[in-house]
């Protein structure tokens, strides 16, 4: 059992406002014992003046309770205060309140070490490691605060934060005055520091989704008192309290429904006898001029092909990783990028999308030709009861591109993609994939992710739940690959390897100007981050392909090209999860 770090043991605290012959009373917390343990992130919920921000103050030791008792392992807070340098920390909703504006970076970040009477050497190193601990290159130490994104500034306050190896940190909404997208880097990075780093922390916040997200417990709070204190998942699936009900349910629910197709029984027999599923025709919006996306399906066969067409040529950079996928590119930019699912043939569809460009330019000379990149959802052999991706097919699809909206699920090249196909054993079936997609536009930059999902991995949400793929018969539920394989390992099972020929197709679109370095940069890091939410992903039987095209129609924005990349990453997700409706 883990170790207790902070406690708080029947604290009361009240404020008193008002001249002394007319004092007002407010009782701002009742008797409220809490307890944060050894790498526990506890979060704390509750509308505006529950006591959210007065027990966090109570827990730095800036204020004193009038009744009961704040304990730092086990031993009163008020006594140790001396001690505790460095041991505890917070990080505030606005960065700009931990960064002094007249001060670089390297000086605030260092601030807490030159205050315990560090080095001038050793706070150098310790701050270039701080910066790097949370995704910035220590260049950044030589800036001001107003030279930073609202992102980086707040990623600075939390290496500021943590520069002491604190043992406790409060986080009182620090991720609320942040832009949603960024929200998010700011979380996976709080998740992940506080694996690597082993400290505990107190997550204070109004939104719901980001404290579930980052919390391994919930504690809710009205009027002063605790309400009600249990395990994230618990709070959220089904609230003890009434007032725990009524909290939850103002959180906005997504409306996707599961999918309807039947499962795909066995690996081997998957496509046997498989009739055309109609497509769900789910889209997903984005708001990118210059950008058509169109998709077409054969009535029989699980045969489909989208396509990705540019008002202009787009600079253009691939990335291959895996096994051997069909692809048709490597250019240096594009007219359009085609999809197709199916065998090897698919990458026929592409001379029929560039023959449809040509026939709208009306022109065919060097200089004026048609570029158009390709890679195939290589999931089967060839068979003559299958019609495959070809020219016409792929013709089709570019004359019904359109902007504004991409249709997602079984639709295009993803009709009949899978998940879940590297247990070979009847009892775990894989799942069907798809076509997802995810838009976000971060002041004036937009980001386009199009994902065909269709992989040996199952699917992995950011909690690490497998959402699709690899269930199994004998209990309904969805299993992770890693459990299956370490429980045939143990039993000394020597089955057949799983079938090769699984391609995940990406494409990355991005409006703002980057030369082909930076580009191609960010389309590996992508691409590599995908691995988070297709697990396992990049195998030798799974090769995978990711464009990245860049219209380059806006400046260089605030955000810096990392920052940018960890955006992206984010919307591949986004994508991935859209794919099989999850």
């Amino acid at each position: 059992m883990a170790k207790e770090v902070l406690g708080l043991e029947s604290v009361s605290l009240t404020y008193r406002s008002g001249p002394f012959w007319q004092q007002r009373v407010v009782s701002a917390v009742r008797d409220v014992s809490l307890t944060v343990a050894e790498g526990e992130i506890l979060g704390l919920v509750g509308e505006s003046g529950s006591g959210k921000t007065t027990i966090g103050r109570l827990c730095l030791g800036l204020m004193e309770p009038d009744q009961g008792s704040v304990l730092l392992r086990r031993h009163p807070l008020r006594a140790r205060r001396a001690e505790i340098g460095g041991q505890i920390a917070v990080v505030l909703q606005h960065p700009e309140w931990a960064l002094n504006p007249r001060l670089t970076v390297g000086n605030s970040v260092a601030e807490p070490l030159t205050i315990r009477g560090i080095a001038v050497g050793e706070r150098k190193r310790l701050a270039d490691e701080a910066l790097l601990r949370v995704g910035l290159d220590p260049s950044f130490l030589a800036r001001y605060p107003h030279e930073l994104s609202g992102g980086q500034r707040q990623r600075i306050s939390i290496a500021r934060a943590l520069i002491t190896n604190p043992d406790f940190v409060v986080f009182d909404e620090a991720v609320s005055a942040l832009d949603v997208s960024v929200q998010t880097q700011v979380l996976n990075l709080i998740r992940s520091l506080r694996e690597e780093r082993g400290f505990c922390a107190l997550f204070i916040s109004h939104d719901l989704a980001a404290t579930r997200y980052v919390s391994d417990r919930i504690a809710v709070m009205r009027h002063g008192e605790l309400v009600e204190v249990g395990p994230a998942s618990r709070f959220y699936e089904q609230p003890e309290s009434p007032y725990g009900r009524q909290l939850w349910s103002t959180v906005p629910k997504p409306a996707l429904p599961e999918p309807t197709m039947t499962d795909i029984t066995t690996t081997a027999t998957r496509f046997a006898g498989l009739a055309a599923q109609p497509p769900d025709r789910r889209f997903v919006a984005f708001d990118f001029p210059g950008l058509k996306i169109g998709t077409a399906e054969y009535d029989d066969g699980p045969t489909g092909c989208t396509v990705l067409s540019f008002a202009r040529p787009a600079t253009c950079v691939s990335d291959i990783r895996g096994g051997s996928p069909g692809f048709v590119g490597g250019y240096g930019w594009a007219d359009a990028i085609c999809f197709a699912g199916g065998s090897l043939y698919g990458l026929e569809a592409s001379t029929g999308v560039a023959s449809e460009i040509l026939k709208e330019r009306g022109v065919a000379v060097w200089g004026q030709i048609a570029c158009v990149q390709s890679a195939i959802i290589f999931d089967f052999g060839a068979r003559d009861t299958i019609n495959y991706p070809d020219k016409e097919l792929g013709a089709k699809a570019r004359a019904a591109a359109a902007s504004g909206g991409c249709p997602v699920g079984q639709a295009g090249a993803g009709r009949l993609a899978t998940v879940g196909k590297i247990v070979q054993d009847p009892r775990y079936r894989p799942e069907l994939g798809g076509q997802g997609a995810a838009f976000r536009e971060i002041d004036g930059v937009k980001v386009l992710v199009v994902s065909v999902v269709n992989a040996l991995g199952v699917v992995v949400d950011r909690s690490g739940a497998v959402v699709r793929g690899l269930k199994d018969t004998s209990t309904g539920r969805r299993v992770h690959p890693r459990e299956v394989l370490d429980r045939q390992h143990r039993k000394g099972a020597t089955d057949a390897p799983a079938p090769g020929g699984n391609t995940t197709v990406t494409a990355v679109v991005i409006n703002r100007k980057m030369d082909r370095t930076v580009l191609t940069q960010l389309a590996r890091q992508v691409h590599a981050s995908m691995a988070r939410a297709i697990q396992p992903f990049h195998t030798i039987r799974d090769g995978d392909v990711l464009f990245a095209l860049t219209t380059e129609e806006v400046e260089a924005a605030r955000m810096d090209d990392f920052e940018l990349a960890e955006i992206a990453s984010e919307i591949a997700w986004d994508a991935v999860l859209n794919a099989v409706g999850a």
